[in-house]
């Protein structure tokens, strides 16, 4: 069997003067089929295909879109057929403007050419045109530049060149063209993979054709002809992949039935076209960078093996459409696949092509390896701190009664001997005023007793007046301690009561906090596994750090460590011990309560101890050694 033939150009148009008409030729269907997928790409209006010949004739291959017979040439055309003998001995793409008839002198055009020189340079070489309407003319050379590296442009177009030498070249090449047009049409990789699998059944008259592609060393089949979906477990895909893989293995196109003189292995093939009840079935790999990345493979029913010439359109066809693929495939991966690929290839180039992670692997172990050995670095203690007052006075409520003034707010500088607050006394002086009556009775009473030698009842009224006395003297304590006054100079950092004014208050219930902000303290969260480093270095000498509150944590204050609390408690789900430290200089934005992190400095230590402490110590506990 032999691909369908493409039908041949109708009639070549030479490169004469701009108002001769030229005769266009009607374009193969693969190579209309590309040139339209090339303006489509990048917005083109029209395309076209030049031969150039060693006098420099011109003679046009390929039209996109194709004009009727008697259609007069584009202006672009036009302009190309002048411009492609300077063009095809260029080495790289060259772009030319066109100007319309009516447009003014000096004016920027509107519509430029791209020209690609492809071929070989000798005999067979030619020119790629695009025609586009923009007036950015590098840009239009870059799209044109990586569309050209994206198909492999230079080779096919070289091929289409050679269309017309003979008879034999011409199938393959329109077969091959018409392969890649359909897998140029879908944006994602496996609709593209199926457009390959399906365009080759259709043209090769296959029964099934696979796409498998290597995924970790392994061939995985991503496509089937005429199959949606399927399995992997299945034993029709199973052999479909160990056939692929035996090619990919070998790097060679594997055949089965195969002649006397092959010398490839063919195992697998063989198991593959007895389980499909005797088929002929050929495997091609699709090369990319040097290597194979995927397998094709073709079945047929019958033992009727594939002629070379297939295999050889098969080959063209695969090596045409491979590069799409790979470029589908790798755009068609998760962000985090994309990444990796892109620091791989970067290390690639340093450390060499083949088994790229495993050589970075070992170089950063080693070098991890001998930077914890052998350098230093400072043993830091990180903990929670918060700041608390040197010294603070708490002022409770003396007796429970009703707040009858208050005199001073939140943040308000007091001295001491200056009031705070006053509670309701009158109940209290009412209380007062009565006892001091029945005291005058009781005394009267002790006197007229006396007086009458009743010594029992002068000794009761004595008794009852001593009582009296300590009760009024109890009570004029509390009508003196009835308002609140500072015992310090400091500030008030606890205690907004100007809204409670008549409220009641209970005995001991704290009604202010007053403490000096210029002398503060850090009081540290050390962890319960890492205070002993810390009461051993504090015996060795003065052990001192920094802090960073987490309202300025670009401020670093430092400090000294006064003593660790010999109990500790749970904070945050661990057991921490408290720790004390004298701050070098308190600061005017710190204030009491405020948190951060603070940094305990312990001396220096070998980087790998400070990495593996706390592992060491894990192990040691659970291993009980």
């Amino acid at each position: 069997m032999t691909p369908p033939q493409a039908g041949p150009a109708e009639k070549a148009a030479g490169a004469g003067p701009p108002s001769e008409r030229a005769a266009l030729p009607l374009c193969p269907d693969g190579a209309a089929a590309l040139l339209e997928a090339h303006c489509r790409a990048i917005g083109a209006e029209g395309a076209a295909l030049l031969a150039v010949g060693r006098d420099g004739a011109v003679r046009i291959v390929a039209v996109s879109p194709p004009p009727g017979p008697d259609a007069e040439p584009p202006g672009w055309l036009v302009e190309a057929l002048r411009a492609a003998p300077q063009a095809a001995d260029d080495a790289q793409p060259t772009t030319r403007p066109l100007h319309e008839a009516g447009q003014l002198y000096g004016q920027p055009a509107a519509a430029h050419l791209a020209m690609l020189p492809v071929g070989d340079g000798g005999p067979r070489r030619g020119v790629l045109v695009l025609a586009k309407r923009t007036a950015d003319a590098a840009g239009l050379a870059e799209d044109a530049g990586r569309l050209e590296a994206n198909v492999s442009a230079r080779d096919l177009y070289g091929l289409c060149l050679a269309a017309g030498s003979g008879p034999r070249v011409q199938p393959q090449l329109a077969a091959a063209m018409a392969t890649l047009a359909a897998v140029n049409e879908p944006d994602r990789f496996l609709a593209a993979a199926m457009a390959l699998c399906n365009e080759v059944a259709a043209r090769w008259q296959c029964d099934r054709v696979g796409a498998g592609f290597l995924v970790g060393g392994e061939v995985e089949l991503k496509a089937l002809s005429h199959t949606e979906k399927f399995s992997r477990k299945t034993q029709t895909v199973q052999l479909l992949e160990a056939a692929m893989a035996e090619c990919l293995d070998q790097d060679v196109e594997v055949s089965w039935p195969a002649g006397a003189e092959a010398e490839y292995v063919h195992r697998a093939a063989r198991e593959l076209s007895c389980a499909e009840g005797r088929s002929a079935v050929a495997t091609l790999p699709l090369r990319r960078g040097g290597g194979p990345v995927a397998a094709l493979t073709v079945e047929r029913a019958g033992e009727r093996p594939f002629t070379p010439e297939e295999i050889e359109s098969l080959r063209l066809a695969c090596e045409l459409v491979t590069p799409r693929l790979v470029d589908l495939r790798r755009r068609d991966r998760w962000l985090g696949a994309k990444a990796a690929e892109g620091l791989r290839r970067a290390a690639a180039g340093v450390v060499g092509p083949r088994h790229t992670w495993l050589k970075l692997l070992g170089v950063l172990l080693a070098g991890l390896g001998l930077y914890a050995a052998l350098a230093g670095g400072e043993y830091t203690v990180r903990a929670r701190f918060v700041l608390q007052p040197v010294r603070r006075q708490v002022a409770p409520a003396p007796f429970a009664g009703e707040l009858e003034e208050v005199l001073v707010e939140i943040g308000q500088a007091v001295r001491p001997g200056e009031p705070l607050a006053r509670l309701r006394t009158l109940p209290l002086e009412r209380k007062l005023n009565a006892l001091r009556a029945e005291l005058f009775e009781q005394q009267k009473q002790a006197d007229a007793a006396r007086s009458a030698k009743r010594w029992a009842e002068a000794q009761m009224a004595v008794a009852r007046a001593a009582q009296l006395t300590e009760q009024i003297d109890l009570l004029a304590e509390q009508i003196d301690q009835a308002t609140l006054r500072a015992r310090l100079a400091g500030t008030v950092i606890e205690g907004d009561l100007r809204g409670l004014v008549g409220a009641a208050v209970e005995k001991g219930q704290t009604l202010f906090e007053i403490a000096p902000l210029d002398t503060l303290r850090a009081e540290l969260s050390v962890p319960e596994d890492q205070v002993p480093d810390v009461l051993a270095a504090m015996e060795a000498g003065p052990v001192r750090g920094e802090l960073a509150a987490a309202s300025f944590p670009g401020r670093k204050v430092p400090f000294v460590v006064e003593r660790v609390l010999p109990a500790g408690m749970d904070d945050q789900e661990q057991v921490a011990f408290k720790a004390r430290a004298r701050l070098a200089a308190t600061e005017p934005w710190m204030r009491p309560g405020m948190e951060g992190v603070a940094r305990i400095g312990l001396g220096r230590r070998r980087v790998g101890w400070i990495w593996a402490r706390g592992l060491v110590n894990r192990l040691r506990l659970w291993l009980w050694v």
